[in-house]
């Protein structure tokens, strides 16, 4: 299979359908001219694929299965071009080793890395810090918790339920020693009233446990988005501040995040100079590959939906003994409270410490030095290194062309374009490729 120019190692079937048909089309020209090598018949299977223009279903069946242990077929994940741009070998060379710039020579000139053994001297002053948003009650009936239900023939069923889609952003910083730090909510409002806390919020009493290694600080900011600006991440920042007190951590500290612009806030730059938090942030459109966090983010997701869910089961069955007849979950409606509520039962139990450990190991980073190459390079675009001495071969695109000065579809068309591609596969004979 050829990766193409967006990094996608992948085709579908019609893809190969085209690419079969093209090649039996080529085939069968050559097999009609005069002269030159004598080539074997198509088989009656390729004679019925060229008169139905594409393979049949068992072709695909014999084809995967002949080829199994070299591919499968699999649902693709889809990923923003700005980002699959972004994914390559380079990136993550500048990432870790750019002059003065990359994460290496910034832990290097903070005095977090020694400079000739290239191990980190403190695990403790390595923090990654990133947002997560999250619905309060959105879509947690899907899959087998959606139970069925009979209507009649060509008539579609509706499920009404109960949704809440404000939308609370989670401010998650945790370090290289495994260290989950204190707890941060931003919520859509433009009051924080006491009413909204619940008792089960006294959990976060401020203070550090180090040998669970979380603290147990939290914080809850307000404004009109709900999600991170200037002023709730100084807030933030202040939090840390105590936080890294606490716990003796030496100063400077290096806290790896994104570049979102409440970064440059003067205020939060002004702070985070005085006490010692260094933000270095990766290339944009990276953090999905390079960022610990985005290794992990998704569990905290899954935690918060599968604890909504018993949430709703317990509800409906007060309810239910309550008013004395059955009230199904999709009749229980979250409250930003209750939502408060679901997030003090999971927060410090949704990620673990070896989950810690394999977020930062997923983004080449051990406890005491870079990688190497644990990086997921799935979607990676990868250019072919030229051999010394030897030209690149052109495009596969190049070949495949349709040629000058004849009449598409003709014996003489397909003629041509097979001695075209017979010339591209002796040409890569001789030409070395990268060999990831």
């Amino acid at each position: 299979m050829e990766e193409s120019s967006e990094g996608s190692k992948s085709v579908d079937r019609e893809q190969i359908s085209a690419k079969v048909v093209e090649i039996l089309k080529a085939r069968q020209a050559r097999n009609k001219s005069t002269g030159g090598v004598k080539y074997e018949k198509l088989s009656i299977a390729a004679k019925h694929c060229l008169s139905n223009n594409g393979p049949s279903r068992k072709f695909f069946q014999y084809f995967f299965g002949y080829y199994s242990d070299r591919i499968s077929e699999k649902k693709p994940v889809a990923v923003e071009k700005k980002r699959l741009a972004q994914y390559t070998e380079e990136t993550v060379s500048e990432h870790f080793f750019a002059k003065g710039s990359g994460l290496e020579d910034t832990l290097v000139t903070h005095g977090i890395m020694d400079p000739s053994t290239k191990k980190t001297t403190d695990p403790k002053r390595l923090l990654n810090r990133d947002e997560t948003p999250q619905f309060i009650d959105f879509n947690t009936l899907k899959g087998n918790n959606i139970r069925k239900r009979v209507a009649g023939k060509g008539k579609s069923t509706i499920l009404p339920k109960k949704e809440n889609r404000e939308c609370v952003t989670v401010d998650i910083v945790m370090d290289l020693s495994e260290f989950l730090y204190g707890a941060h909510l931003m919520l859509n409002r433009e009051v924080l009233t006491e009413g909204i806390a619940p008792d089960e919020i006294a959990v976060f009493d401020s203070k550090i446990q180090e040998h669970q290694k979380y603290s147990t600080f939290g914080i809850v900011t307000i404004n009109e988005s709900g999600c991170q600006i200037g002023t709730t991440l100084l807030q933030r920042y202040h939090m840390l501040d105590q936080e890294l007190t606490a716990r003796g951590v030496e100063r400077p500290v290096v806290e790896m995040t994104d570049n979102h612009d409440s970064r440059y806030d003067e205020a939060v730059m002004a702070f985070c100079a005085e006490k010692g938090i260094i933000q270095w942030s990766e290339k944009a459109n990276t953090s999905g590959k390079l960022q610990a966090l985005d290794q992990v983010n998704r569990k905290f997701h899954q935690e918060i939906e599968k604890a909504t869910r018993e949430f709703k089961l317990l509800r409906s069955a007060q309810l239910t003994t309550e008013m004395g007849h059955k009230v199904d979950t999709s009749d229980v409606s979250i409250s930003t409270t209750d939502f408060i509520r679901i997030f003090c039962s999971i927060w410090f139990s949704w990620c673990t410490i070896t989950d810690r450990i394999t977020a930062f190991r997923r983004v080449d980073i051990f406890q005491t030095q870079f990688g190497p190459d644990q990086i997921d390079r799935n979607n990676f675009i990868y250019t072919p290194e030229q051999t010394v001495g030897a030209d690149a071969p052109e495009r596969v695109e190049d070949f495949a062309a349709s040629p000058q000065g004849v009449r598409k579809g003709s014996s003489e068309y397909y003629k041509r374009k097979f001695e075209a591609m017979q010339g591209l596969a002796i040409r890569w004979q001789e030409y070395e490729t990268s060999p990831t």
